[in-house]
């Protein structure tokens, strides 16, 4: 009888330096994948000791945030402080920016932070702290749940956008981007459409377009939507410029799908954890299987 693995956080002990974690557990360093016709695997960890073994795994964007909190729950700000310390320290050579591997970080709904009747509602810690991130931070992600039938809402949105802007240097050398996201279940998720967010993205200049589920319970994403809206979708992101991203509770089955849309990034949480249970930790292993999964799903793509 084959004894299965021990799982990676079993196997650390409580309150190990960061430094001593990346030690204790290096990458696969096998980066020499040709892929530029396959989307980057992005896997969303809670972490620092998920966005280890993420990296160990070989995912090609690392993702935070926290998933008992939602679909785009925010991590703590220590949290964050720790994963991107993380990443520094499997940076050895001077020349490679932080960006070798690209983060980025979800800050919930933009309901949780907007301006309710004139009032601003106190916003989590993550949000005062996060410039101090900027450094090692590649995207930002807000959601849209709630805000089908707010007025104006876009302008609710720009406004929370604003407010982890805020005194930030605007000449600094490195600065996030703006990812949008649309809920593929809008209707469960009291959110604009998928088509009203996209314009929304657009308009606001953002870099990156994401289509993911609001709900994470055992519907998926072709549970909500089909290949020819996302197509379409996808297409006129494309056209403007945007990165396109797709999401919600993904798995290789569905990889052969995703090949007739032009996507660059397919989010996993879920499909990358222990158990294929999203509260689970993340299995190095299992991120090996999907890149896998994606190489032969986009094998031959021209």
């Amino acid at each position: 009888m084959i004894e299965p693995e021990p799982r990676l956080e079993d196997q650390i002990p409580a309150g190990l330096p960061v430094g001593e974690l990346v030690e204790a557990f290096p990458l696969n360093t096998q980066d020499d994948r040709d892929r530029f016709l396959q989307p980057r695997l992005l896997v969303s960890v809670r972490n620092a000791v998920e966005g280890v073994a993420a990296m160990r795994g070989g995912c090609d964007i690392l993702d935070l945030k926290e998933p008992e909190r939602g679909s785009l729950g925010a991590v703590e700000a220590t949290v964050a402080s720790e994963v991107l310390e993380a990443i520094r320290l499997r940076v050895t050579d001077a020349v490679a920016p932080l960006s070798i591997l690209p983060v980025s970080i979800a800050l919930g709904e933009v309901r949780d932070a907007m301006v309710i009747r004139g009032k601003p509602l106190d916003l989590p810690p993550l949000v005062t702290q996060i410039r101090q991130f900027f450094a090692g931070v590649s995207y930002l992600k807000l959601g849209s749940a709630g805000l089908r039938d707010v007025p104006n809402w876009q302008s609710h949105w720009h406004a929370v956008e604003q407010q982890y802007l805020d005194g930030f240097h605007s000449k600094a050398l490195h600065q996030p981007q703006w990812v949008a996201v649309a809920y593929a279940d809008a209707s469960l998720a009291a959110a604009p459409t998928m088509s009203e967010v996209f314009e929304a993205a657009v308009e606001r200049g953002c870099r990156g377009f994401l289509v993911d589920t609001w709900g994470k319970s055992d519907k998926r994403l072709f549970d909500w939507t089909s290949l020819d809206e996302l197509r379409d979708l996808f297409t006129r992101a494309k056209a403007a410029g945007l990165l396109t991203a797709v999401a919600g509770r993904l798995r290789p089955v569905d990889f052969p799908l995703l090949t007739t849309l032009p996507v660059d990034i397919v989010g996993v949480r879920t499909a990358a954890c222990t158990g294929g249970d999203r509260l689970g930790a993340i299995d190095p292993g299992k991120i090996v299987s999907l890149q896998e999964a994606l190489q032969e799903a986009f094998a031959g793509m021209s």
